[in-house]
């Protein structure tokens, strides 16, 4: 192993950096400053026009691979005498599973870009690759760590795990082919592990458990003078995995029972037109708006307002769905408790009713009942916030969670992080 003064490590990612993929920042940022030198592969440029403060506090260069349409992928990129390049950049034929849902032009495309990884990778002395998804980023990691003689591993999340691209068999064996030929992959629910597990039984496949993390020095909990009463917020993109459009009717039914509420939801998506005309629809414009998105520096304070935070997932037509949300834990970090329901990962985030209620997923009515609840009963809320906090300090502190990760890179001697509030082990 390594120490980490001398360990460099890529991180290749799709889009970098992504509005809605906080915790790939915080991954990054919480690897710095444990000393890891960290660069950054971005395979397209970003296309969003906001961005995160935190993003200033990252050290790590970034390459944007931009989009080539020479007709030979590998022209210009063959910078060492290694008859080893070619053959390691076309190992997998254009009828290979891992390019069942890609055209003609998007192979070239991505075996150019990891060849570019490789040899930027090769010139930098970085000793490991590391994506984040195991669709296109993943391809580009395996291909430009096979070419550059080193290891490789990846984070799979959810998308790229359910959603259906071309079958089910085919989806399934090129998941199964990256996941064979990664030094490990770590994925972030234990939900997603055993059904990983189950497509690569028989393999070689290292799978491994490892929770997204947040910064539980940067969302502590708030005053509760802070909390606005019997204020709900929901925070994610408006897809339908969110399950927002029964967060609305859920909303229908408790102005139905004459409680006073707000409910806010915050963030943006292709489904604003629709959620807006059905707040309209149910003449709830007066107690549930659709904000817009937010910065992470505003959300904090937006959570810290919050009486409890509702995300309703669901698993929409494609098979897609929510592995580990971001804002439950983040909220729960705050202290605030949560509304969510049972989706893959939301169950190991609230544990059993401890930190939160969970009700099942389309089920509007079994929502409207848990939010009042929520609102309705101060002291239960209070010690549920104050279990989430313990909660998060235990599964999902990010300076933990990213050492771990460090270690399995190949990177040794890393210091324990100072923290401002101490590790609850019990």
């Amino acid at each position: 192993m390594l120490d980490r003064s001398s360990f460099r490590v890529g991180y290749v990612l799709k889009r970098f950096p992504r509005f809605s993929e906080t915790f790939v920042v915080n991954e990054i940022l919480a690897l710095e400053r444990a000393g890891v030198h960290v660069e950054v592969f971005s395979l397209r440029d970003p296309d969003e026009p906001m961005r995160h403060e935190m993003l200033d506090e990252v050290r790590a260069p970034v390459h944007r691979l931009k989009t080539y349409d020479g007709r030979d992928p590998l022209h210009d990129l063959e910078p060492f005498d290694d008859p080893h390049w070619r053959s390691a950049l076309n190992a997998e034929p254009d009828a290979h599973p891992i390019w069942a849902a890609h055209s003609g032009s998007a192979i070239l495309r991505l075996r150019r870009q990891a060849g570019w990884i490789a040899r930027i990778a090769r010139e930098r002395r970085l000793a490991h690759l590391h994506a984040h998804f195991g669709s296109d980023a993943a391809t580009a990691a395996m291909i430009a760590a096979r070419a550059a003689r080193i290891d490789f591993s990846f984070t799979a999340h959810a998308r790229d795990i359910y959603h259906c691209y071309v079958d089910p068999e085919t989806d399934a064996l090129a998941r199964c082919h990256k996941m064979a030929a990664a030094r490990f992959v770590s994925t972030v629910t234990e939900f997603n592990r055993l059904h990983l597990e189950s497509l690569t039984a028989g393999t070689a496949a290292d799978i491994r458990l490892l929770y997204n993390g947040v910064d539980l020095d940067r969302f502590a909990p708030g005053p509760v003078s802070a909390q606005a009463d019997n204020r709900i917020l929901a925070i994610g993109r408006l897809v339908a995995k969110k399950g927002f459009s029964d967060l609305i009717d859920a909303c229908a039914s408790l102005r139905s029972r004459d409680l006073a509420f707000r409910c806010d939801i915050i963030g943006e998506g292709p489904l604003r037109s629709a959620l807006q005309g059905r707040i309209d629809a149910m003449k709830l414009d007066d107690c549930v708006r659709l904000v817009g998105p937010r910065t992470q520096a505003a959300l904090i304070e937006e959570i810290r307002s919050a009486t409890v935070t509702a995300l309703p997932c669901v698993v929409d037509d494609s098979g897609d769905r929510d592995a580990l949300p971001t804002v439950l834990i983040e909220s729960l970090a705050m202290g605030v408790p949560v509304v969510t329901t049972r989706v893959n990962g939301c169950p190991e985030i609230v544990g059993d009713q401890e930190a939160g209620w969970l009700v099942a997923p389309n089920d509007s009515s079994a929502l409207a009942d848990a939010l009042a609840d929520a609102l309705l009963d101060a002291p239960e809320r209070a010690a549920r916030g104050r279990r989430g906090r313990q909660r998060c300090a235990r599964r999902f502190d990010v300076h933990r969670n990213a050492r771990l990760l460090a270690q399995w890179f190949g990177v040794s001697a890393l210091p324990n992080p100072t923290r401002a509030t101490p590790m609850v082990t019990n």
